[in-house]
């Protein structure tokens, strides 16, 4: 894709401030990571506020004149545009799509100088750090959907327990689920030194899970694995990935090396914890409200009636 010039100009829209020539989002002093391509696209849609912009203006400006840009390519940039803003596309307060017409955003954009925007909390460089891209669904049964994303959840637990090691919040990690985006440009989104990316099939008890840790810089393979065992295992393979990308960050890494845990724990009740962890994160469902939350402690009673022994879910219930 030919490189879009840089001009020095931010601009104000809502409760967020877009910096073009440090190619960053702000809300308040917080970043928030988009991805080359979806930055591109909100730049445009900012500079031409209020107005549409067209499916082929879209694409000629945001992945150049030569290439060939289908409706799901801009499809897909606009839902990860959608999930960084936490804009809802059937009630949107950001981005508003009009048949015919194209898209446009909906806030009011202003002006503003550098000197207005707040400084954005940076990290040391040196410090070591790790994307966990969410892991893709591989189950045959969609229904079991939720085992993907409660494993990415529980993953990110155990890595952020590590110390010396920055860990990007899943939140910031979730709009570049099912991205096509190279992985240099998702860790220069995110800021980060190194990305893991991986796939979960569950099915009749048995869980193969495919996790890579990868260079951002070299874009070279760190470390990669392979794990294809009973549903019992499931909770140590998490540590044991915890703990192997602790060890292929070991020179960066001021901490010791942890041994990983082997523990087995009952599939139903691992089940169980997965599928309220899921609950928790899931699109359009309020938390807040008395049903989800019932929704959610009754798989982790479950879990706990399953295997007393197995402390998350304990923990979570009295949370």
């Amino acid at each position: 894709m030919p490189e879009v010039p840089v001009r020095s100009a931010q601009y104000g829209f809502a409760d967020l401030s877009l910096d073009v020539g440090r190619a960053r989002l702000l809300r308040g002093e917080t970043v928030i990571p988009l991805g080359r391509l979806t930055f591109a696209l909100l730049r445009v849609l900012v500079e031409e506020a209020p107005n549409y912009v067209t499916h082929d203006e879209l694409g000629r400006r945001v992945w150049g004149p030569r290439r060939v840009v289908t409706p799901e390519n801009l499809t897909q940039q606009i839902k990860l545009l959608r999930r960084a803003l936490n804009d809802n596309a059937r009630q949107p307060t950001y981005v508003e799509v009009l048949r015919g017409h194209g898209y446009r955003l909906i806030p009011a954009v202003s002006r503003i100088t550098r000197a207005a925007l707040p400084a954005a909390t940076t990290w040391d460089p040196a410090t070591p750090s790790v994307a966990v891209l969410p892991f893709e669904n591989m189950s045959p049964d969609p229904a079991h959907a939720y085992f993907a994303s409660g494993f990415h959840d529980e993953l990110l637990h155990h890595l952020a327990r590590t110390e010396s090691l920055r860990v990007i919040a899943r939140t910031s990690v979730q709009g570049f689920a099912g991205t096509r985006e190279r992985v240099s440009e998702i860790a220069a989104a995110l800021g980060v030194q190194t990305v893991m990316e991986g796939s979960v099939r569950y099915h009749d008890r048995r869980v193969r899970i495919v996790a890579q840790l990868i260079d951002a810089a070299t874009e070279a393979h760190l470390w990669s694995e392979v794990y294809e065992r009973d549903l019992a295992d499931a909770f140590a393979i998490q540590q044991d990935i915890a703990a192997r990308i602790a060890a292929a960050l070991r020179d960066r890494l001021s901490a010791p090396e942890v041994a990983p845990d082997t523990a087995r724990v009952h599939p139903e009740a691992y089940a169980h914890y997965l599928q309220a962890i899921a609950l928790s994160h899931q699109g359009g469902v309020d938390v807040s409200s008395p049903s989800a939350v019932e929704h959610m402690r009754v798989h982790l009673d479950r879990a706990i009636a399953t295997d007393p022994g197995f402390a998350p879910p304990t923990c979570s219930a009295r949370d």
